[in-house]
């Protein structure tokens, strides 16, 4: 019994590995960032950093921004492409605050107000 309990205990942990690894976050930062030309901002990956949706060759990395903005940084990358962009939640409120990838949008939603929408390239 013990040996069904070890095994089961190992198949979870490697399934697990490979669902979460979808997106290798250190990768990213050597993509080509294709945010307006006038913006300095480029993704540096941390510890702390979370992938939050998912969706085909699109997602969305959420990037802790401290007290000046507690809803966080965003990142819209395109797996294929190997491009990402910085995109801006409309908000700092992370009260009830929600991410919706879908195949054309990514919406951004505070206490059920949307505060931004972007085209997913």
């Amino acid at each position: 019994m013990r040996k069904i309990s070890v095994l089961l205990i190992g198949f979870s942990w490697v399934f697990s590995s490979v669902a979460t690894a979808k997106v290798n976050l250190a990768e990213v930062e050597h993509w080509n960032n294709i945010g307006n030309q006038y913006q300095t901002y480029s993704y540096f990956g941390d510890v702390s950093d979370k992938l939050v949706a998912e969706k085909g060759d699109n997602a969305v990395i959420w990037q802790d921004a401290g007290t000046s903005c507690p809803a966080g940084s965003f990142y819209l990358v395109n797996k294929r492409l190997k491009t990402y962009k910085e995109i801006d939640s409309g908000t700092c409120d992370d009260r009830n605050f929600a991410i919706k990838l879908e195949n054309n949008t990514v919406t951004f939603t505070s206490e059920g107000k949307v505060t931004a929408v972007y085209p997913v390239y």
